[in-house]
């Protein structure tokens, strides 16, 4: 109940489904009639002491972790000359993603993953961010947010397609696809473009990191709901070695 969308629901929900049966068939006007009881209910919890506090309590959970991000970001740049950013999304094709067990298989296919870049990257690779989300079609799936020594290793699109097809072919078998943000269609999109390889520290870069953090801050309903025991939503591994002297 941590996702305020669920917690005003879960107190909307209980006097308009009371001595309603959840197994009868409803007619679309039926249907339409309880639907639209369940939404006015919702607006008064939305509208309720009870609602802005929880909306507020998450808008600055993410604000938070957002901030949380770019911080590390801005240190890891400041420390290497060059940071290369890597942006992939990895999930499941649609011909396994309704079979894939979202409590387990896609930490375990992390890990795998994870496990992987530290060895084929071991003297470039600096850091993470990781966010598991849920859709309706493609099942669970993950944002992540890979940092590189950028003096160290070149072409950030041709490193995160190499990841991606780890993700894809070694670690799931043929059952995963991946989505390759750093491609330069995708990157041209945006005004202010977190991903790719950055050299200096002007407002642009940090306005791009901001972006990239924003968006693996937001939060998602659905994987809340498909799966309540996995605790942490957004995960890092974002800790800067020690100088040495």
């Amino acid at each position: 109940k941590s996702d305020p969308h669920i917690a005003c629901l879960d107190r909307a929900l209980p006097s308009i489904l009371k001595d309603k049966s959840m197994t009868e068939h409803l007619s679309s006007s039926v249907a339409l009639t309880l639907a639209m009881e369940i939404f006015d209910e919702l607006m008064v919890e939305y509208g309720s002491w009870f609602g802005r506090s929880k909306i507020d309590n998450a808008r600055r959970e993410r604000e938070r972790a957002c901030g949380a991000l770019v911080k590390r970001m801005l240190a890891f740049k400041r420390r290497y000359r060059k940071l290369m950013v890597i942006r992939l999304d990895v999930g499941y094709g649609k011909q396994y993603a309704a079979h894939i067990d979202p409590s387990h298989e896609i930490l375990d296919h992390w890990s795998d993953l994870l496990d992987a870049i530290k060895e084929d990257f071991e003297t470039s690779f600096l850091g993470y961010a990781a966010k598991i989300e849920y859709g309706v079609r493609k099942g669970p799936h993950m944002h992540l947010m890979l940092l590189f020594n950028g003096s160290k290793v070149r072409q950030d699109v041709t490193i995160a397609r190499l990841i991606g097809e780890l993700w894809k072919n070694k670690v799931t078998k043929g059952a995963g696809l991946y989505h390759n943000c750093n491609e330069p269609t995708y990157k041209a999109r945006f005004t202010h473009c977190g991903v790719g390889v950055f050299c200096g520290l002007d407002d642009a870069t940090i306005a791009g990191f901001q972006r990239v953090a924003d968006y693996l801050a937001k939060r998602d309903l659905l994987v809340r709901v498909a799966m309540p025991q996995l605790g942490r939503v957004l995960r890092t591994g974002l800790v800067l070695p020690p100088v040495r002297v």
